[in-house]
């Protein structure tokens, strides 16, 4: 096994599976509640879409150590 795919397989294993579905299920709570604070009109859609950016990577970078 080469230096760097044993380094890809420590990224993988560096969070267990239960910690990745509370980060999933963590993201998910912010979307909702990020989506409610602009349906209040306490944040405009440009911070929405901020936001919901800033959430897409984060579960981009989470489907990544699949």
């Amino acid at each position: 096994m080469s230096k760097e795919a044993s380094h890809e397989d420590g990224i993988r294993r560096l969070y267990s599976p239960e910690f990745e579905e509370l980060a999933r299920e963590a993201l998910e709570t912010e979307r909702d509640t990020v989506i409610a604070l602009r349906n209040d009109e306490s944040i405009n859609d440009e911070v929405l879409r901020r936001i919901q950016h800033d959430i897409d990577l984060a579960e981009a970078r989470l489907q990544g150590r699949k």
